[in-house]
């Protein structure tokens, strides 16, 4: 970079910056003042707050099952039945 353009970007980095800290600071406020409203706005038209009611607990007096009735229970291997051919279909 030649000399003149290091000194015309020194010249330019204040001036850059008296024009763009203030917008940046007045965003940023406008944006707390968005967000406060937007707060207010969700307060008002938001759901009720929740009661706190304990809902009584329900006992179950009689036993689960733990018997399970499965066919195939103690074989976990299950034979496929095979398609029956007629001998005349093979050539035969």
């Amino acid at each position: 970079m030649e000399d003149s353009n290091h000194e015309m970007v020194n010249m330019l980095t204040p001036q850059i910056g008296t024009i763009f800290n203030p917008l940046i600071r007045d965003t940023h406020s406008s944006y707390l003042a968005l967000s406060n409203q937007m707060g207010r706005i969700i307060d008002f038209f938001g759901a009720p707050p929740r009661r706190n009611v304990q809902i009584p607990q329900v006992q179950n007096h009689r036993p689960a099952e733990m018997h399970v009735n499965r066919p195939n229970a103690g074989n976990l291997i299950t034979q496929v039945p095979q398609p029956v051919v007629e001998p005349s279909a093979l050539g035969v």
